[in-house]
């Protein structure tokens, strides 16, 4: 067995279904949720996202660092459809992004950006969310799975404020940190009386449609800390569960540059405007279509030919 390294929870053969290596006795364990990534895996990471190398742990970089990622890392999940839960170590969520010109789930692009941020000076900690986006209004008492993860930031010139920070939920998202002090225009963070889980944030989204306006709950934020180790159950419910949404259905989303949001769940094509107003756009009509709109609109390629065989026999049966 690899010997842990210092502050590494879950490294190596990371979220496999071998074992796990937590360094409990590493000075580090209290200090870094997830190892951060190495001088030159951050440098190779600034680069692909086209970021300055010397960047300080700053609010205004972490909204930078926040919109580049979105609009260049798409949410996706094809490998879940295609039975091949991805490893999350930095090493392989960084090929797979930098290399194979891919995105990821909550637990690769969250995970790969905490780290870049922590290798940046930024202070972080873990949550787990519970995403109530698509909860109708009748069974706003329904609790969801805990199954996303988030990150909790807090920047070198700000004393006081943590952010909550998402780069990867499969729809339309937060393109900036968010105080968890309250509301930070056009987004709302609430903190609610919750009797089992005081101190849970409430994080929600611009909605305008059919003529009406209001917010629609993004998620709930669990106020406990996390360490990398506690999502490997999270991780292997999402990818192995047949009802989990990462398993039955193709979900990819992408920010634009202009800010809006495009969607893709199974065949059916939407986008969101930055002010929350949504739009069905097309039903596409068969596999191929699928695959020109994930290279055309969501720059997600196939690496090869027997992949793109692999991806289309998948697509052919969402349509």
């Amino acid at each position: 067995m690899e010997t842990p390294r210092k502050g590494v929870a879950g490294d190596g053969d990371e979220f496999g279904h071998s074992s796990f290596i937590i360094a409990e006795n590493s000075p580090g364990w209290s200090t870094y949720p997830i190892e951060p990534l190495s001088a030159s895996q951050k440098q190779d990471y600034l680069r692909h996202l086209g970021m300055p190398e010397a960047l300080e742990p700053t609010k205004a970089n972490l909204d930078a660092l926040i919109s580049v990622h979105l609009e260049r890392v798409p949410f996706e999940n094809l490998d879940n459809l295609l039975d091949r839960p991805a490893p999350l170590d930095a090493e392989a969520v960084l090929r797979k992004v930098m290399q194979l010109g891919r995105g990821g789930c909550c637990y690769e692009l969250n995970s790969i950006f905490g780290r870049l941020l922590l290798a940046l000076g930024y202070r972080l900690q873990l949550r787990t969310a519970r995403v109530r986006l698509h909860v109708p209004e009748s069974c706003r008492a329904k609790m969801t799975w805990p199954d996303h993860i988030v990150l909790c930031v807090h920047c070198e010139d700000d004393n006081h404020d943590w952010y909550i920070v998402d780069v990867s939920i499969g729809a339309v998202g937060i393109y900036r940190a968010l105080s968890e002090k309250g509301e930070d225009e056009p987004f709302r963070v609430r903190r609610l009386g919750h009797p089992e889980l005081p101190g849970t944030l409430e994080v929600s989204i611009p909605s305008k449609r059919q003529g009406g306006s209001g917010w629609k709950v993004l998620y709930t934020v669990d106020p406990c800390l996390r360490h990398w180790v506690d999502f490997a159950p999270l991780y292997w419910f999402s990818t192995t569960y047949p009802q989990s949404q990462l398993r039955c259905k193709l979900i990819v989303a992408r920010m634009l540059t202009d800010g809006s949001w495009l969607r893709l769940v199974n065949d059916r094509l939407s986008s969101w405007s930055r002010d929350g107003r949504r739009e069905d756009l097309k039903a596409l009509r068969d596999e191929h279509e699928i695959l020109d709109v994930l290279q055309r609109d969501f720059v997600l390629r196939p690496s090869h030919d027997e992949e793109m065989q692999q991806w289309l026999i998948v697509f052919r049966d969402l349509v």
